[in-house]
């Protein structure tokens, strides 16, 4: 808005205002604006349509803001990934191949390591095997010395009946 100064017929005298001019500033509305408010007037928009008119324009901005902001960030990490892995069409199918027997290492690694588990899951189940025997071993020669130990008993329970029917005799 423009400020423009003019006299005012309806004031009081200059000695009975606070300031003592003659001259008050008053705004003039500026032509665009008018003819703003003119074309407002003649779409006839209520209290409603404006503002959420300017609410779809703001959030289409906003949308479109960060559009820019995702696209050249996308820019940016292809630039970056240009610069640090410079690959020309015609090595493609290298690098391809070289993943192919990177991957290949790898899952030959994991095998090898699975193998080398294996290997050693084998050797102790072939220890608790032999302490197994060893322990049948054990327990056959414990079973053989019970069945001899209850023979001698046997036995010396005869030599006791034995000697004590001598006595009587």
């Amino acid at each position: 808005m423009r400020l423009v100064i003019r006299p005012r017929s309806n004031m009081p005298p200059a000695h009975s205002r606070p300031n003592g001019s003659a001259f008050a500033l008053t705004p003039k509305p500026m032509a665009g604006a008018r003819r703003l408010k003119d074309w407002i007037a003649g779409i006839e928009l209520d209290a409603l349509t404006l503002p959420l008119g300017l609410g779809v324009l703001l959030l289409l901005l906003a949308a479109a803001a960060l559009g820019m902001l995702f696209g050249m960030r996308a820019q940016r990490r292809r630039d970056r990934q240009s610069r640090e892995d410079p690959v020309a069409v015609e090595n493609a199918h290298e690098l391809t191949i070289a993943r192919w027997v990177e991957e290949g290492q790898r899952l030959f690694n994991v095998w090898q390591e699975r193998v080398a588990h294996v290997t050693e899951l084998q050797a102790r189940l072939d220890a608790m095997a032999q302490e197994m025997d060893q322990l049948r071993a054990q327990v056959s020669r414990i079973d053989d010395l019970r069945a001899e130990t209850s023979g001698l008993s046997h036995k010396a329970r005869f030599l006791l009946l034995e000697q004590s029917g001598c006595g009587r005799c």
